[in-house]
């Protein structure tokens, strides 16, 4: 078991890769992230910041093993309530995520509504002219 701890740091340390790449290309090659809740209310470059989800997650589960750990060791017969409680915590938090829609889908709906006009085929050149042609006169 003491040989797969450092694998198990190597694998959670992978996941905070993306940090250092996304706040270099934010600072340094003008690739904002704008969030809707903060002037200019856009949601362009909102899934660049989602990369990082699963580093927040993983980054979480350890604070809240360390916390139970803590009361567990303070007062072993609160750890339930603390593990309760954290749960309640992510239920919330849960909840709140599915009132509200998904960052990446609206990004994601508010680009194509905006790139449709642009990308949509146009009709071929014969129907065109036909539809402007004349009919011929019998």
């Amino acid at each position: 078991m003491a040989r797969c701890a450092p694998t198990r740091l190597l694998l959670g340390t992978f996941l905070w890769l993306p940090l250092p790449y996304y706040a270099y290309s934010v600072a340094y090659s003008s690739v904002p992230i704008f969030l809707p809740v903060w002037w200019p209310h856009s949601w362009y470059n909102t899934r660049y910041g989602m990369e990082l989800l699963p580093a927040l997650a993983l980054g979480l589960g350890f604070v809240a093993r360390l916390i139970i750990g803590a009361v567990h060791d303070f007062k072993p017969a609160w750890a339930k309530l603390a593990a309760a409680a954290l749960f309640v915590l992510v239920a919330l938090n849960a909840g709140q995520l599915l009132r509200e829609r998904p960052l990446a889908y609206v990004e994601g709906t508010k680009n194509i509504d905006a790139h449709r006009p642009i990308s949509s085929p146009s009709r071929p050149c014969s129907v065109r002219n036909s539809q402007n042609t004349p009919a011929p006169s019998a």
